[in-house]
C-alpha cells in the first residue's frame, strides 16, 4: 500500500508541474488584445463520472466444464481536474475508485503436493507423506477487486452550439489494487489424500481433513500487482446551464501489465489448516497457482491444451456524470431566461408607431397594434397587418432571438452560437417577405476612445451584414447601425453589466 501511494504522489506531482509550465507558455504567447475569452468558455474544469463496465476475469482462462456460468462486472467513480488551453484541447488528471465483481460455478480438480507433515519419512524420499487431492462440485465463487485509478489524459471538446457537444479523452491510467478477495457462496468440496510411499488413498477421514464439505462461506485474500493501462472515453455533453454540463458516453481501458501475483507470491487454491480439526482452509482462485497446476497436468496428459496464466485487465462500459466550468458564475438556464424575458416584454407593444421598429424580444403577442383597420385582406399602407405578415414577423423574430453574437476585445470577427439553423431560417423569411428588413446594430464596451469604438461598432455590424448578404438576402433588406457606451441605445438595449455583453450585435426588425 505504501508503494502504491508513492506512485500516485509522483504521478500527481509530475502532472501538476507539466500543466503549470504549459499554462505559463500559453499565457506568454497570447497577444495582448486576446486576453479575454468568450463568456461561455472556461479554462478550468472539474469532471465527476460514475459508471459500469463489462470486464474480463481469470475464470475465462479455464475451459468448460471446469468453469461454467462465469461473469464479471465493474463499477467506477472518479473525479478529475482539466485545464483547457483553448475551446477544444486540454489535459486532465483524476483519481477514482473501481470495483470488479466476478462470479463463477467451479467444477475443479486439483492436487496440492507435499501437503502432509515430514514425520516417518524414509531416507531418500521427499519430506511429505501425502498429496492433498480436491474436487469441487457446483461450487460458486465470488471475486472482489477494489482499486484506485489515476488517469492522465489529453482531452478534446467540440460544441455544436450552447446546448450540445462532443467530449473525448485518451491517455494512460495507473491501476493500483488495494483490496482483493475470493468468497465461496455455496457448493461442495471433496478432499482426499494420497501417500506415495505407502501407495494409500485416504478418504472419509474427517479428523484428518479428508471428507466432503458443504461450503456456505469462507474467503481468502490476495495481493495483486499494479498496472499501467491505456484508457479512452468518448461521449456527448448537454448543457444544463452555462456552468454545468451533463455527460454520457462510452469508455474502454486495457492493462499493459499482468496484475496477478508473481509466482513466489501465489497461494494454493485450498490447504489444510494447522489444526486439522478445523478442516480445510479456503484461499480462492484469485491469486492462486491453479492455472499453473492446470497447465502442468495437461503437459502430463500430453494433449497440448494450456491456459493463460496472466491477467491484463480489460474494461468496456458506460459513464455518466457532470462537467463543471470552474471559471464561470452560474446563470439561469437558457430556457428559464427565455421565458422570463418573454414575460417581461409581453406587455409592451410590438410596433412603435413613431419609429416603425418591430421589437420582438423574443415573441410578439397576438394582435400587435389593433388601432388601425385594414382592408378586407388586412394589407398595408398604415393598415392592420395581415395574419401572414404577423406570421412572417413572428417566425423571423423567433430565429433571430436565438442567435447570440459576441466579439473578442477590439475584434470585429463574430462568434456566433447556433448560427447555421437560425440564421438560415431568418434568411428564408427575409427572402419570401420583401416588406421586412433588419437593422443590425453593433455595440462596444467602455474600453478605448470614442472615435475608435464608433468605427469598431460599425465594422462589427457590417461583418454580420455580410453573412446575410452572402446567404442571398438583398442588400436593401439589411441596414446597419453603430453605438458606443455614450449612446442611450447602449444603456437601454444592453442589460447585462459585464463588458463582454457590450461587445455584441443586436437585431431589430422593421416593416416597410
Amino acid at each position: 500500500m505504501k508503494n502504491q501511494l508513492v506512485l500516485i504522489s509522483l504521478i500527481l506531482a509530475m502532472f501538476t508541474s507539466f500543466a503549470q509550465d504549459v499554462q505559463d507558455e500559453t499565457k506568454s504567447a497570447a497577444a495582448p488584445q486576446d486576453t479575454t475569452v468568450a463568456s461561455n468558455f472556461s479554462h478550468n474544469r472539474v469532471n465527476i463520472h460514475f459508471g459500469g463496465a463489462f470486464t474480463n476475469n481469470i475464470y475465462k482462462r479455464i475451459p468448460a466444464p471446469e468453469i461454467r456460468q462465469s461473469y464479471s462486472l465493474g463499477a467506477i467513480f472518479e473525479i478529475g481536474y482539466s485545464y483547457f488551453f483553448n475551446q477544444h484541447w486540454g489535459i486532465g488528471i483524476g483519481v477514482g475508485v473501481s470495483n470488479i465483481h466476478a462470479k463463477a460455478n467451479l467444477n475443479l480438480m486439483g492436487v496440492q503436493e507435499n501437503a502432509g507433515g515430514d514425520e516417518y519419512v524414509p531416507e531418500g524420499y521427499t519430506p511429505s507423506n501425502y498429496d492433498l487431492l480436491y474436487t469441487t462440485n457446483d461450487l460458486f465463487e465470488k471475486q472482489y477487486v477494489t482499486a484506485i485509478e489515476v488517469p492522465l489524459t489529453a482531452q478534446f471538446e467540440w460544441r455544436f452550439n450552447n446546448k450540445i457537444g462532443l467530449w473525448a479523452a485518451m491517455g494512460l491510467k495507473g491501476y493500483f489494487p488495494v483490496y482483493n478477495h475470493s468468497m465461496m457462496s455455496n457448493g461442495e468440496l471433496i478432499t482426499k489424500g494420497y501417500d506415495e510411499y505407502l501407495d494409500v488413498l485416504y478418504q472419509d477421514m474427517e479428523q484428518h481433513g479428508f471428507t466432503t464439505y458443504d461450503f456456505e462461506g469462507g474467503n481468502g485474500r490476495t495481493k495483486l500487482r499494479c498496472s499501467l493501462d491505456f484508457q479512452s472515453d468518448f461521449g456527448a455533453i448537454f448543457a444544463l446551464n452555462n456552468k454545468v454540463d451533463f455527460y454520457t458516453g462510452l469508455f474502454c481501458s486495457i492493462g499493459f501489465l499482468d496484475i496477478l501475483p508473481k509466482d513466489e507470491n501465489k497461494h494454493t487454491f485450498i490447504e489444510n489448516n494447522t489444526d486439522l480439526t478445523k478442516g480445510i482452509k479456503y484461499n480462492g482462485l484469485l491469486g492462486s497457482d491453479y492455472h499453473d497446476q492446470f497447465n502442468k497436468r495437461q503437459e502430463n496428459i500430453d494433449n497440448g491444451i494450456s491456459v493463460r496464466t496472466k491477467w491484463h485487465l480489460l474494461q468496456v462500459g458506460v459513464k455518466v456524470g457532470i462537467h463543471i466550468n470552474a471559471d464561470l458564475k452560474s446563470e439561469k438556464s437558457l430556457k428559464k431566461r427565455f421565458y422570463e424575458e418573454m414575460m417581461k416584454k409581453a406587455a409592451t407593444p410590438c410596433v412603435e408607431k413613431t419609429t416603425e421598429v418591430v421589437y420582438i424580444i423574443p415573441q410578439c403577442p397576438e394582435g400587435y397594434d389593433d388601432d388601425d383597420e385594414g382592408d378586407d385582406n388586412g394589407n398595408g399602407n398604415g393598415k392592420k397587418m395581415s395574419p401572414q405578415e404577423k406570421k412572417n414577423i413572428k417566425e423571423l423574430a423567433e430565429s433571430l432571438s436565438k442567435i447570440k453574437i459576441l466579439f473578442d476585445l477590439d475584434k470585429d470577427i463574430p462568434k456566433i452560437t447556433e448560427q447555421n439553423d437560425h440564421i438560415d431560417n431568418a434568411v428564408e423569411v427575409l427572402k419570401k417577405d420583401k416588406s421586412l428588413y433588419v437593422i443590425i446594430e453593433g455595440y462596444t464596451c467602455d474600453l478605448g476612445t470614442e472615435e475608435h469604438n464608433r468605427d469598431l461598432a460599425q465594422r462589427r455590424s457590417e461583418s454580420i451584414k455580410r453573412i446575410f448578404i452572402e446567404k442571398g438576402v438583398p442588400e436593401n433588406q439589411i441596414r446597419t447601425a453603430a453605438y458606443t457606451v455614450k449612446d442611450k441605445e447602449n444603456k437601454n438595449n444592453i442589460t447585462e453589466p459585464s463588458r463582454e455583453e457590450h461587445r455584441a450585435a443586436i437585431f431589430r426588425i422593421m416593416k416597410k
